[in-house]
């Protein structure tokens, strides 16, 4: 049977080994979207690594998850409000959304599965996502998308927060029964092939 969660736990080898190849050859290509980018792979690969081992010898990974997730609004934040002219809704809206999870960690408790919330989060990012190409195609001024490295970086979490919707919609029926996190682990894999194309983009024009 084929381990769905070790290979998304894998998928972020691609890009990170790309980031080292660039860093070691072509640092000065990176601009403030790729080093967001390739902190929020580090970031995932991290979390992904020990939740995977901890899974596997069945200690609970709620409290690590949602560290992940805090890391992860607080990246994505920045990653927007650099990208969309909208920067007083992003930065409005994560910091909502921040100080609400923390209430959440802090008064409720940090052991616990924040579905709701997670599925609120991934709907917010897929629409700056898509704002990001209305504003694109607004513009009118990218004429080839695909030598874009912004545009691989945005369509990977667009097909990441779509996958993982699902499954923090189902996020009670997963946790009460056998029903696998395929969703998000195929979205999670497909992200960071995304982004590896992304960053491919950039040693090509280096």
């Amino acid at each position: 049977m084929i381990d769905f969660a070790l290979i998304s736990t894998l998928s972020p080898v691609f890009p990170l080994t790309l980031c080292t190849v660039l860093l070691l050859h072509n640092k000065q290509n990176f601009d403030k979207i790729t080093w967001i980018i390739a902190g929020l792979i580090l970031c995932s690969f991290s979390s992904d690594v020990f939740t995977y081992y901890m899974a596997n010898n069945m200690i609970s990974t709620y409290w690590l998850i949602n560290l992940y997730h805090i890391s992860e609004l607080l990246i994505l934040g920045v990653f927007f409000y650099q990208l969309i002219p909208i920067k007083q809704i992003v930065l409005s809206v994560t910091s909502l959304s921040f100080f609400y999870f923390i209430y959440q960690l802090v008064i409720v408790t940090p052991y616990y599965y924040y579905g709701q919330y997670f599925a609120i989060h991934s709907l917010l990012n897929i629409s700056f996502c898509l704002y990001f190409f209305y504003h694109l195609f607004k513009k009118e001024d990218v004429i080839f998308l695909e030598n874009s490295t912004t545009f691989w970086f945005v369509i990977g979490l667009l097909v990441y927060f779509s996958g993982s919707l699902f499954t923090y919609i189902l996020s009670k029926q997963i946790l009460n029964s056998a029903l696998p996190y395929y969703f998000v682990q195929i979205a999670n894999t497909l992200k960071n092939i995304l982004f590896g194309i992304g960053l491919w983009k950039v040693k090509k024009l280096a």
